[in-house]
């Protein structure tokens, strides 16, 4: 009997993983494509929300839950080798571009996000230019 309720757990517990593996699927994006999308833009904003629509080849971005600093970032590339890095914080945004992908992964690997996103954007070109 305990057998057949244990198999019972562990046949559920399988179904629930599969549940979350389903739900993770990627949502369509605009008819933005990486050929489409502009490389000069007239605001911050702007970049965000065009670039957060766009179908990239590589994407990926965290969230942080602080109340103040460094929320969230993101990178998006067109050819997985160099890409825009999103950045945003309690009081701005901020848009990199020609950010190696490296760096990116740099960045997630950090144990301070914030300091090496300070770093990283003394060194990037900011969008608008």
């Amino acid at each position: 009997m305990h057998k057949i309720i244990l198999y019972s757990l562990l046949l559920s517990l399988s179904h629930l993983a599969i549940a979350q593996v389903d739900q993770n699927f990627a949502i369509p994006k605009e008819n933005i494509t990486c050929d489409s999308l502009q490389n000069t833009f007239h605001s911050v904003d702007e970049a965000y929300q065009k670039i957060e629509a766009a179908a990239f080849s590589y994407q990926q971005s965290f969230k942080l839950s602080q109340v103040q600093g460094l929320k969230s970032a993101g990178f998006y590339s067109c050819d997985t080798q160099t890409g825009f890095l999103l950045l945003k914080y309690h009081d701005r945004k901020l848009v990199l571009k020609d950010v190696p992908k490296t760096i990116w992964e740099e960045l997630i690997l950090s144990n301070d996000p914030e300091s090496f996103c300070r770093e990283v954007a003394a060194q990037y070109t900011e969008i608008p230019e």
